[in-house]
């Protein structure tokens, strides 16, 4: 086997590498999985609020994917929902250039295979860094129970609140915003819903699957339980 020094021909290698690497994630869905888990962390996250109701008993509020005004309304007509309510519901996401890296970047790491109980190197590319917008609305008929909520999600945001979703690094939340609140009539006209939105940020990344490159060339992608490998 010839070797080479050459640093135009190992450059050229990388770059078609990390293009097959491009075209195998193509297929992976691994954009929809972060967005996916980013919204049920926020979830959990926000699941332990909780308020006090007329007999003074301990209530946790539900949380919901985001509901527009008229499911709220129409719920509420059906008696199908129990306020206050939390509802997240992502309103952008953009791509955060000031911690990212060039697409061609490979990320080589070692990793435990806990099945194979061996350790593995791996290729993959860079992980995109994105911050991703997301609107916690508050839904209540009573000001004291909006405030006792409100008050319980600040609290979280200590300057931020960290999530750990399965397929990508650690991520921090911040409180970016609120929105002053706002009241409609639902039903016969008797029941006011009051309504204050809380805008909150994540910066996440959206990470690529693993490879590895087999001894006859080949590139697999890696799958199963594995562990930072510090041997």
């Amino acid at each position: 086997m010839a070797f080479t020094n050459d640093p135009n021909r190992v450059y050229d290698h990388k770059e078609r590498l990390a293009n097959k690497l491009v075209e195998l994630s193509r297929t992976a869905n691994s954009v929809d999985e972060i967005y996916k888990e980013t919204l049920r962390e926020l979830q959990n996250h926000f699941s332990d609020v909780w308020y006090t109701n007329e007999e003074n008993e301990k209530v946790e509020v539900e949380v919901y994917h985001a509901f527009a005004e008229r499911a709220i309304s129409k719920k509420l007509k059906d008696n199908t929902l129990i306020l206050p309510i939390i509802t997240v519901g992502q309103s952008s996401a953009e791509t955060d250039q000031d911690r990212g890296r060039f697409r061609s970047v490979l990320l080589n790491e070692t990793w435990w295979d806990v099945d194979a109980e061996r350790a593995i190197r791996t290729l993959s590319l860079a992980p995109v860094p994105v911050t991703i917008n997301y609107e916690v609305s508050i839904w209540a008929k009573y000001t004291y129970n909006m405030d006792m909520v409100v008050q319980m999600l600040r609290t979280k945001f200590n300057p931020a609140l960290e999530i750990d979703p399965p397929s990508s690094p650690k991520a921090k939340v911040f409180l970016t915003g609120e929105d002053n609140e706002s009241s409609m009539v639902v039903g016969d006209g008797e029941d006011r819903l009051i309504r204050k939105n809380l805008l909150i940020s994540v910066e996440t990344y959206i990470t690529y699957p693993r490879y590895r490159v087999t001894s006859t060339g080949r590139i697999e992608r890696v799958v199963g339980d594995l562990r930072i490998c510090n041997r």
